[in-house]
């Protein structure tokens, strides 16, 4: 009767083994629809912030000369909520709760072509904002995402 015993007890701890691998591999499964969904959900707000923002998303995208940012169009244009939405992005990122290819995949464009549009205006325009106000970390998640992105994009 020992044998059986050991063959059940081995048979158990397969059986529970392979149940929490099953559970594992499921909820990591969940964990990345969720991290998927929620980038998926900026994405949109990001898309309809832009479609209400005519002229902001022309200057992001077409960065004319003529029509430079300038501080009272940042003001005018809401900018400051373009740019909260890499501040929350960039918040996950640091804590781990979204995945970086798919922040490139989604996000890079538009961070790196407002960033770098009329030689850097924007940052100029953050640094003007963070002496206004003495915040020397203002939108410090916007450069430090912009940093990561084009890291990311010299890998490409």
């Amino acid at each position: 009767m020992g044998t059986v015993e050991q063959i059940s007890a081995i048979v158990t701890a397969l059986a529970t083994s392979s149940l929490a691998v099953i559970a594992w591999w499921q909820l990591s499964r969940y964990t990345n629809q969720l991290r998927a969904e929620f980038l998926y959900t900026i994405s949109k707000d990001l898309d309809a912030w832009l479609r209400k923002h005519k002229p902001a998303r022309d200057w992001i995208f077409k960065g004319s000369d003529s029509e430079r940012l300038r501080r009272e169009r940042y003001d005018e244009w809401e900018f400051d909520d373009f740019l909260g939405f890499f501040e929350t992005i960039w918040s996950f990122d640091k804590k781990g709760l979204v995945d970086k290819e798919m922040v490139y995949d989604l996000f890079s464009d538009y961070l790196i072509d407002v960033y770098e549009a009329n030689d850097f205006e924007i940052g100029k325009i953050i640094e003007e904002l963070r002496k206004e106000g003495n915040e020397n970390d203002l939108y410090i998640g916007v450069e430090e995402l912009y940093k990561e992105m084009k890291k990311l994009e010299a890998k490409k």
